[in-house]
């Protein structure tokens, strides 16, 4: 009798623990249910509402965990751009900011030093505030980087689909890729609108497939520096004047070791533009099957422009009127030295290069 009452205890007790552990899968699973929404598992919901306020209380420096997507649900405030307004550098540590094509994605309000560095920027438009689709400086004195950045499908209804920047400012864009699906920028600038006495500098970047009424790719205003390294332009667009730069009165463009190809403008400049008393530099570099419906299959130089080509190479460009390659407006300054010309051609006088009187 008392070997039957043991082994009833025991398996009494067995049955408890198989109770138990049963107790504990269950409330283990339970547990793993309550936690499993996004907003648990990344931290924040991935809004335009939670990147303002990642950038409004980060201070001067904050990572990107994840990435971030315009909500119409949530997101109306920030149509024109979410705020920056002091120094601040953003790593996006590869992930992708998209405006939905409903909205900017930055607006930089004050005078800040500003480095975007690893970022994708997708889709940003917004109907109602034409300038700068992806980045808008709305005051002078801003200096901006931007470092291992792309830009795919930006557009504006006015100037600057990526940047638009005011007076005075300086922006340097390093290891980048701009890349349009060829939509039109109305105005000027069909990635960068840059406001007069501005510096840009890019190096090591590629620009493809932007199309703007002048400025194909870059819109220079007065009295700008423009410096260009190591980079690629390729099938841009500008519908009156520079299929990739347009640069306005006394500006200085330095060109180096780049590469321009396939690029157009239904007017004058199929690369660059340069108006009146401005510089233009071209050293190492290749322009090849590009074409102005007017002049100067690659490069317009304006009136009293001085005008340096140095170990570079042009092939097979086109103007439908003069300087099939080359195009210099009367009292301008024209050297070119160790450089080749090949199968260029204009359809009136100056089938390389044409130099106006004086």
């Amino acid at each position: 009798m008392d070997i039957i009452k043991y082994f009833l205890l025991f398996v009494d007790e067995s049955n408890q623990d198989i109770m138990n552990d049963e107790q504990v899968s269950e409330s283990n699973q339970g547990d793993v249910l309550s936690a499993s929404s996004d907003e648990d598992v990344l931290g924040d919901a991935g809004t335009f509402a939670a990147l303002n306020t990642k950038v409004s209380s980060g201070g001067n420096s904050i990572k990107l965990e994840n990435n971030y997507t315009y909500s119409s649900s949530t997101d109306s405030n920030y149509r024109n751009g979410i705020v920056i307004n002091n120094d601040l550098e953003i790593d996006g540590q590869g992930h992708t900011i998209d405006g939905m094509s409903n909205s900017k994605i930055f607006r930089i309000t004050s005078g800040s030093k500003v480095v975007l560095k690893n970022i994708v920027f997708k889709n940003a438009y917004y109907s109602n505030n034409g300038n700068g689709g992806a980045i808008h400086a709305t005051t002078s004195n801003v200096d901006l980087e931007l470092i291992n950045c792309t830009f795919e499908s930006i557009r504006v209804p006015s100037n600057g689909a990526a940047v638009y920047l005011s007076s005075n400012s300086a922006l340097n864009i390093v290891n980048s890729t701009f890349k349009s699906t060829g939509s039109y920028t109305s105005n000027n600038g069909g990635a960068v609108y840059l406001s007069s006495g501005c510096t840009v500098n890019v190096a090591d970047s590629t620009f493809e497939s932007y199309r703007a009424y002048s400025g194909g790719v870059f819109y220079v205003n007065n009295m700008c520096n423009v410096n260009v390294t190591n980079s690629t332009f390729k099938s841009n667009y500008g519908s009156n004047y520079g299929g990739v730069f347009y640069v306005n009165y006394n500006g200085n463009v330095n060109v180096t070791n780049s590469t321009f190809e396939s690029n157009r403008a239904s007017g004058t400049g199929g690369v660059i533009y340069a108006s009146s008393s401005s510089n233009v530099n071209v050293i190492d570099s290749t322009f090849k099957s590009n074409e102005a419906y007017s002049n100067g299959g690659a490069v317009y130089a304006g009136s009293g422009c001085n005008v340096n080509v140095i170990d570079s190479t042009f092939e097979s460009n086109k103007a439908y009127s003069n300087g099939g390659a080359v195009y210099a407006g009367s009292g301008c300054n024209v050297n070119v030295i160790d450089s080749t010309f090949e199968s260029n051609k204009a359809y009136s006088n100056g089938g390389a290069v044409y130099a106006g009187s004086g």
